[in-house]
């Protein structure tokens, strides 16, 4: 972790954290358990408090369809499973305490075509003069979002689901599990770090000088 990362952007906080998995083996080993759990998990589609079993009508049985395969519907590329997207969705929910979707297109049920998921550090909010959400912004970098002039791809509100792992008491993103832990996790980072130091250096680090008392 650089604590540069960690002032006035939240975006890059975000990135931080999911980096995180990458480098600490036990937010690693933490993830990992609990996104395969979430992906392997039994579920069901729900109208109204109905189950849907796709035989009630076309529109049902569309939405069914698009659980079950988010992406079947892509013209191009590998096309990711209900499983990997939901194990990812699951991924930066704990990492980051946020995951976005984006509702590609637009059927003739009014569904979308696919769900695809976005990085959160990629999401910039958009905001009216009191600080509501209006929409949000991709890789902040070029157009406007309800009049609102900014950088980057805009998206309005319907074209995104946003999923938090707690509700933000500040802001529009929520809290991750690395946030609430950062100290620990930097703590393991210095301690993996020191020890890598000392194992290049023939076992003591650089600088500091041993002998054998003569008293």
């Amino acid at each position: 972790f650089q604590a540069g990362l960690f002032i006035n952007s939240v975006p890059m906080m975000m990135r931080a954290y999911w980096q995180s998995a990458h480098r600490n083996p036990w937010i690693n080993a933490a993830e990992s358990l609990v996104s395969g759990k979430v992906a392997g998990v039994d579920w069901h589609l729900e109208i109204a408090g109905e189950e849907v079993t796709g035989l009630e009508s076309p529109f049902a049985a569309a939405m069914l369809r698009l659980f079950e395969n988010p992406q079947a519907n892509l013209p191009v590329g590998r096309k990711m499973t209900h499983r990997e997207l939901w194990n990812l969705t699951s991924r930066f929910l704990g990492l980051t305490g946020n995951a976005f979707w984006l509702l590609d297109e637009r059927n003739v049920f009014g569904l979308p075509n696919s769900l695809l998921w976005i990085r959160p550090d990629r999401m910039t909010p958009a905001e009216d003069s009191r600080g509501n959400l209006t929409g949000w912004v991709l890789d902040q970098q070029g157009a406007s979002v309800n009049g609102q002039t900014l950088n980057g791809i805009p998206l309005e509100l319907e074209e995104v689901l946003q999923f938090t792992l707690t509700p933000p008491d500040e802001g529009h993103f929520g809290m991750g599990k690395v946030e609430a832990a950062l100290r620990k996790a930097q703590l393991t980072d210095l301690a993996d770090t020191y020890a890598a130091g000392t194992l290049a250096s023939g076992g003591r680090l650089s600088g500091l000088i041993t002998g054998t008392s003569t008293n």
